[in-house]
């Protein structure tokens, strides 16, 4: 939470994710939130092979995240 997209330097990440990184996607509630309920929608061509939560998940995945600070 907090962090620019693609921001961690030892991750290969997909031309798409890196994309989003460079025009400044920050991954806050909503961004993380519309990314995992679905992938390919939020960040098109990404190579993450998941199809995504339910709503419920999302929730609680979103609220364990923000308990994590950017800086860490």
């Amino acid at each position: 939470m907090g962090r620019r997209v693609a921001a961690a330097s030892d991750y290969s990440y997909s031309p798409a994710m890196q994309a989003a990184g460079d025009k400044g996607l920050v991954w806050d509630e909503a961004a993380l939130a519309e990314f995992l309920v679905n992938p390919q929608a939020k960040m098109p061509g990404n190579k993450m092979r998941f199809w995504g939560l339910w709503k419920s998940q999302v929730d609680d995945v979103v609220a364990f995240m923000k308990t994590f600070s950017a800086n860490q």
